[in-house]
């Protein structure tokens, strides 16, 4: 992979204070296990309806940033000395389930048949622990 690396060049020096950044990212779904990506699996039942599938796979979407892919799914700092807390809310199609980090704090429908999740913030963390999956889960949510 090609490093990702972007610098950004000011006119002059900044002053103190809040300063807000808009950045436009499009990041790219790969199939690499790396990053943000597709996996698939066998099925033990049927799954649900908005699962994508072909002859005998379904499809999940999950992430892995360790070393440092969490650049290849959002604009970050991603080195593994570098911490913050993180702020996740999640489109799904309603008969999915989202996970990650942290508690779901809530769920609002967004569109037909889709369902916005916002989870809790995370801890003081390096990008590369990060992680969400989307798919067709059974699971049972602990609080640890």
């Amino acid at each position: 992979m090609k490093p990702i690396r972007h610098h950004v060049s000011l006119p002059s020096s900044l002053g103190t204070g809040l300063i807000t950044e808009h950045i436009e990212f499009e990041g790219a779904m790969n199939n690499e296990m790396a990053g943000f990506y597709r996996s698939k699996y066998k099925p033990a039942v049927t799954p649900v309806k908005s699962v994508p599938y072909d002859d005998e796979w379904c499809y999940m979407l999950s992430t892995q940033f360790a070393r440092r892919d969490a650049r290849r799914a959002f604009p970050c700092f991603d080195e593994p000395n570098l911490k913050a807390s993180f702020e996740f809310e999640i489109e799904v199609p309603v008969d999915q389930s989202a996970l990650t980090n942290t508690s779901v704090k809530n769920t609002r429908p967004t569109k037909d048949e889709w369902n916005m999740v916002i989870f809790e913030t995370t801890p003081i963390m390096g990008t590369y622990l990060l992680a969400w999956a989307i798919g067709d889960f059974n699971f049972d949510a602990l609080d640890v």
